[in-house]
């Protein structure tokens, strides 16, 4: 069983399909432990912290009080979440899904759920891979398109709306990186050649300090959240266009031993 603490930003309310979300993990782990079956995760604990539109410093003081906070002291994860987002009941469970190897040691530290951007007229997966700007017109980044539905992908990038850290991969970024940054901080970046410097969100920066570490993350496309814009944004809508929505990083084609391949991983 894997204890894990939540953590979430908010500007002073959620919606209900969030809280819904949070409510059906506690009340499905109440009625495994009154059952007696084993599960995969143990909620022993939340940090809320309330903000306005830039979130960095939240979500830094979330990370501090996970780390420093004595009833924490001895929990290994973190799992981040964003209040405009949706998780089905079995989310902690397979976000959860081979995050150590055979002798139990954590392979995976940094591992993100599956969700999905955009919302004014776009859609687009939650997930990056770096690239050499000059040949990709400037841009770092691509979206990670090419998976099949239930694979644990490496990327590169990836949101913080559903992201699973461990207590070690923190503890060492905070090691590196001075207080009051140490994990989130808006950025800028010029590439080569560019006109002008590019700006990131405090989640790409975080991602960026990792892999500058060669620390590996992950989205785990079992682990299917959705995003709350005007409409929720889902995966169901990525695949299949039907949102009226201009898909900026199309999904691959597919095919029925994809679909066969997917039900068996999620049966």
């Amino acid at each position: 069983m894997e204890p894990v603490v939540l953590g979430w930003v908010d500007p002073g309310e959620v919606s209900a399909r969030f809280m819904r979300s949070v409510l059906h993990w506690i009340w499905a782990q109440e009625r495994d432990v009154a059952s007696g079956k084993e599960s995969t995760y143990r909620l022993v604990g939340h940090i809320r912290i309330e903000s306005g539109p830039r979130i960095a410093p939240a979500r830094n003081t979330i990370v501090r009080t996970f780390l420093n906070d004595e009833k924490f002291k001895d929990l290994e994860w973190l799992l981040m979440v964003d209040a405009d987002m949706t998780f089905p009941d079995d989310f902690l469970e397979r976000i959860f899904n081979d995050v150590r190897n055979a002798e139990g040691k954590v392979k995976r530290p940094i591992v993100g759920g599956l969700y999905f951007g955009g919302g004014h007229d776009a859609i687009f997966p939650c997930a990056y891979r770096f690239v050499d700007p000059k040949t990709n017109g400037g841009e770092i980044s691509q979206y990670v398109t090419d998976f099949t539905p239930g694979e644990i992908v490496e990327v590169d990038a990836c949101g913080t709306g559903a992201l699973l850290m461990h207590r070690d991969t923190l503890e060492y970024l905070a090691t590196l990186h001075a207080e009051p940054t140490p994990w989130f901080v808006e950025s800028q970046y010029k590439p080569e050649g560019a006109e002008q410097a590019q700006e990131f969100g405090e989640d790409y920066t975080f991602c960026m300090r990792l892999r500058h570490q060669e620390i590996p993350i992950f989205v785990n496309t079992g682990a299917v959240a959705g995003h709350m814009k005007m409409v929720e944004l889902n995966e169901t809508m990525w695949r299949t266009g039907l949102h009226g929505l201009n898909n900026v990083a199309p999904a691959p084609a597919v095919t029925r031993q994809m679909r066969r391949r997917s039900e068996r991983q999620r049966a």
